[in-house]
């Protein structure tokens, strides 16, 4: 009898502990909200690069690489560094036009969405909802973008984001794609475009 009343109480704090889990996950879920479904997600690297950062491959590895927990939360199929390398790589044609209706949201580090334009085309045209930086939680920290205020390729681009020297300019965003031309061997974050 003894047993089986050991037996009834282990069963009920094991209950209580998984209960206590699942409400707790619950409540994380309630503050934060799952990711929202047909969106698109910027996030930015931890880490900062000079100019000299490599062609579209490159850029797209390390925007996967330094954003695996992000892609993996959103269930994203496709990552793209958000910056214009290219007069045939613009940043505003990054993604297929199916998507160009789709909201975009900031990710921040703390998992934490936030609208910043209601479409694709929104983000160019300079009606956004959130200023970029403050979506994604990076204050007054510049990014490199290559791009003027309309996505189109700036003539500041470190020469193709092979050239890392002072020698060379290189155009960043902060609050808009288009904050001024910075010198390349001065790091900055790469934006990262997830859906």
């Amino acid at each position: 009898m003894a047993r089986i009343a050991l037996m009834i109480m282990a069963v009920v704090a094991f209950m209580a502990v998984a209960v206590t889990c699942d409400r707790a996950n619950v409540y994380d879920l309630a503050i934060n909200g799952p990711p929202p479904k047909s969106a698109l997600y910027l996030y930015h690297t931890a880490t900062l690069f000079s100019g000299n950062i490599g062609g579209r491959d490159e850029l797209d590895k390390i925007c996967f690489d330094e954003g695996i927990q992000y892609v993996a939360l959103i269930g994203a199929s496709n990552v793209k560094a958000f910056i214009s390398t290219y007069p045939v790589d613009e940043m505003r044609f990054l993604i297929p036009a199916a998507y160009w209706s789709y909201p975009i949201f900031g990710l921040s580090e703390s998992f934490i969405f936030t609208p910043i334009a209601a479409t694709w085309y929104d983000l160019f045209d300079g009606t956004t909802i959130n200023n970029i930086n403050s979506a994604l939680g990076i204050g007054g920290q510049q990014w490199w973008s290559g791009s003027f205020n309309d996505g189109s390729l700036s003539t500041s681009t470190c020469n193709g984001w092979h050239d890392g020297s002072n020698l060379a300019f290189g155009q960043v965003g902060g609050a808009l794609i288009n904050e001024e031309a910075a010198s390349c061997e001065v790091p900055h974050h790469i934006l990262c475009i997830a859906y």
